[in-house]
């Protein structure tokens, strides 16, 4: 699933990416209504991500309709119902979830990468990620911050994007109610961690583009517990890891979190990260103490396994005043 546009002022599109095509999932499935000899114009079958998970297996079955009225016909429908994956911009395929949630601490690389006797954690810690359509980045888009920013980090993770609603969910009806995985690049402002009196979790994780989602969300993976991970700034590769790592595993954390708050159809959770952020690099013996922060211009491609790679460049941008 993906979300798109054709134009810079289009609306956005739901869609289908299948190789190097995109498939108008609205147009695809009305042109095979009217081949059928249905309606002149087959009905929408979602106007957002949102809604099309929201449906659920209705909107799952049309979509399946259309990819197979497709399928060997691409060429032929070029134009309308598929386009060129280098002729459409993709957008977050969640352009603004109702919440983003994080894990601290979920990888075993990460938790023992300064310190191999640390203890693991016992319990699942959680805080707040950006909310609101500012606070999210998509693919191929700049990451925009402000220039007093001096310890700008990455973080790759995998984003359980949810499908169906649900309170107090027992761990094995967990994947019931996932609508599918994206990449999640959790940004982070370090200063709010290593220079301030008292750690503020707001200031390093929720600042305006910090949650960065896409290229799209992939519905059929089998394992979301086992994929490859990895994440390179400027072709040199940071991050390099598996989900396999994960302390709390997504039926957990997803169980876990519906304790705490409902889930709702399009909220997302971002389940930690493995070793090598630029945090732990600049405290390794041959980086400088200083850190390897993100600068001005560098390019982030994060990919996961099954699913995509999310590319960004780094804009640093002077903070002046705008309404």
């Amino acid at each position: 699933m993906v979300r798109f546009t054709v134009k810079a002022d289009d609306k956005p599109r739901v869609g289908l990416l299948a190789d190097e095509y995109v498939i108008d999932l609205n147009k695809a499935y009305a042109a095979c209504v009217r081949e059928e000899g249905g309606a002149e114009k087959g009905g929408a079958v979602a106007n957002s991500v949102i809604e099309f998970m929201a449906k659920g297996e209705a909107a799952s079955k049309q979509a399946g309709k259309a990819l197979e009225f497709v399928r060997g016909r691409e060429k032929e429908m070029l134009g309308e119902e598929v386009l060129k994956l280098d002729g459409v911009k993709l957008l977050a395929p969640i352009g603004n979830p109702p919440k983003v949630i994080g894990l601290a601490g979920n990888y075993v690389s990460h938790v023992r990468e300064r310190r191999k006797d640390r203890p693991l954690p016992t319990e699942i810690s959680l805080f707040a990620k950006s909310i609101g359509r500012f606070g999210v980045v998509g693919p191929d888009e700049a990451i925009v911050v402000p220039t007093t920013v001096k310890k700008l980090d990455y973080e790759l993770e995998l984003g359980v994007v949810i499908g169906r609603q649900g309170k107090y969910i027992p761990v094995e009806k967990a994947y019931d109610h996932v609508g599918g995985y994206t990449v999640f690049n959790d940004v982070c402002d370090r200063w709010f961690l290593m220079d301030v009196p008292r750690w503020d979790w707001f200031g390093m994780k929720a600042q305006d583009g910090f949650s960065v989602i896409g290229p799209c969300i992939e519905t059929a993976i089998d394992d979301p517990n086992d994929l490859r991970m990895t994440l390179k700034v400027n072709d040199e590769l940071r991050q390099d890891g598996s989900t396999s790592d994960m302390i709390n595993p997504v039926p957990q954390i997803v169980s876990y979190v519906s304790t705490l708050v409902t889930l709702e159809v399009g909220d997302v959770i971002a389940t930690g990260t493995c070793e090598g952020n630029a945090m732990t690099w600049g405290r390794r013996e041959n980086i400088p103490s200083g850190g390897k922060w993100l600068q001005d211009g560098e390019v982030i491609e994060a990919w996961i396994e099954g699913i995509g790679t999310l590319r960004n460049a780094i804009k640093f941008e002077e903070p002046k005043y705008r309404a």
